[in-house]
């Protein structure tokens, strides 16, 4: 089925809108999302969290047989009212351009980007905080763990000595690094045996 749908607070009245050409697929991930407390909009991840599954209800508000362009038309009077009443979870006001599409980010304008840059222009970042970041960065470079995601991922390429030694290391750290280094030789050959 192909239309628009909300999905409905019942204690106070807040919905998301959103449209699909395969609603019953799209409810499922939206459902999927929010049970594990992962959905991309997190004004409707807190709301569900707070208020619990018991209190939301999927809706198919409107069939659309129409193509695709008419149906973000539909969405978008959907949209513009329930942000005139400001009663919506959705983030983005227009309806071709979710916040999960690559080039619909917000853009700031020159001035807007001025004005951010002089307000962290001078800053400085705390000592503890730049050793937490030159370990991190360490880790990085000897486990092959990205800072981000946490996983490990094996490499066998190696890397320049030169890189490591960019940074200025306590003894602890050193060691550390002498270890990873070692057990990395080690997986290394198994892996060529």
């Amino acid at each position: 089925m192909q239309g628009i749908y909300r999905i409905r607070n019942k204690i106070d009245g807040k919905y998301y809108i959103g449209s699909s050409q395969a609603i019953e697929i799209r409810l499922y991930n939206h459902l999927r999302d929010l049970e594990k407390d992962k959905h991309p909009n997190l004004y409707l991840q807190n709301a569900w969290n707070k208020f619990g599954r018991e209190n939301f209800i999927f809706e198919v508000i409107e069939e659309v047989m129409d193509d695709i362009d008419i149906l973000l038309i539909k969405e978008q009077k959907y949209l513009d009212k329930g942000f005139e009443l400001g009663i919506l979870y959705n983030i983005t006001r227009k309806a071709d351009c979710p916040p999960s599409r690559k080039g619909c980010k917000v853009k700031f304008s020159e001035e807007h980007k001025a004005k951010i840059s002089k307000a962290l222009k001078g800053l400085e970042v705390p000592e503890q905080r730049r050793i937490k970041i030159k370990t991190t960065l360490l880790r990085y470079y000897i486990n092959h763990v990205s800072p981000r995601k946490g996983k490990n991922y094996l490499k066998v390429q190696r890397r320049s000595k030169e890189r490591l030694n960019c940074f200025t290391l306590d003894p602890m750290i050193a060691q550390e690094k002498e270890n990873m280094h070692q057990k990395r030789q080690n997986i290394n050959k198994a892996l060529l045996i």
